[in-house]
């Protein structure tokens, strides 16, 4: 994996997330990412030991300044915690039978 994504679940206790988030919007984008990150933690927990490290974009900043949408997980974490998805690090290089990849993120 070369960027980590902020992750979201997309409800949590039966309340859909994306509601939550209203409240943030008039906030300065370092406010909403560290509120999401302390959301993020005490839904997951984490992650490091399964390969995935904190992002180093916050929710707000990913979605208002680089433009890019969060990984809304509907399982996703939950698969990678059983094994069922392993997170492996970036490609280095490429040859004819495998691929060569960067330290392995248990690994750091």
């Amino acid at each position: 994996m070369r960027t980590p994504p902020p992750i979201a679940p997309r409800e949590y206790l039966g309340f859909p997330l994306m509601y939550s988030a209203l409240p943030l919007n008039p906030l300065p984008d370092r406010v909403g990412d560290l509120a999401t990150h302390a959301m993020q933690r005490l839904i997951y927990g984490d992650l490091r030991a399964h390969g995935l490290p904190r992002s180093p974009y916050g929710i707000q900043t990913q979605s208002r300044r680089r433009h890019r949408s969060v990984l809304i997980d509907v399982g996703f974490v939950d698969a990678v915690r059983a094994g069922v998805i392993e997170i492996v690090p970036e490609v280095q290089a490429l040859d004819w039978t495998n691929p060569e990849f960067s330290r392995h993120p248990r690994d750091q």
